[in-house]
């Protein structure tokens, strides 16, 4: 996709990314209010899209959930989802089955709307985890198993 690309024609993008399995919108808010193109590593650029959401009828989060992590059990990659109703600062941490902090995922001001993030377990043991999602407004823990 080239780096000046405006948006501007949906089909045009689901033929050029027809070979990929997966394919990822961002809210950004450091982006105007408007949806990205985001992918899975910092060799691959971000597209800007150009899709207001006000001109779109996206519709928001109206509460705070977080989804059972998929797949589960995993090996060694998994994805999270979740949903935030408004603005608030989030952070994602993984946790081991002693208590102890793995990694944390995510750790910063998000705006309202929907996210899916994904971690690669390959540097971790078999056993059980946890991720635990903690907003201004809410904490959610969940529990998820690594097999390899």
């Amino acid at each position: 996709m080239p780096a000046d690309y405006d948006g501007d024609g949906w089909d045009d993008i689901a033929t050029y990314y027809a070979a990929y399995d997966q394919i990822c919108l961002d809210y950004a808010s450091d982006n105007y209010g408007e949806w990205d193109w985001c992918d899975d590593g910092p060799d691959h650029p971000t597209w800007k899209v150009g899709v207001p959401l006000e001109e779109e009828g996206i519709m928001l989060p109206t509460e705070f959930s977080v989804s059972q992590n998929y797949p589960n059990p995993f090996n060694p990659v998994t994805t999270f989802s979740y949903a935030l109703p408004t603005a608030t600062h989030v952070r994602l941490d993984i946790y081991n089955v002693l208590g102890l902090k793995v990694i944390t995922l995510v750790d910063g001001q998000q705006p309202a709307g929907r996210y899916t993030i994904r971690w690669d377990g390959h540097d971790c043991a078999s056993g059980i985890y946890f991720y635990r999602l903690v907003t201004d407004q809410a904490t959610e823990t969940k529990k998820m198993i690594l097999l390899k």
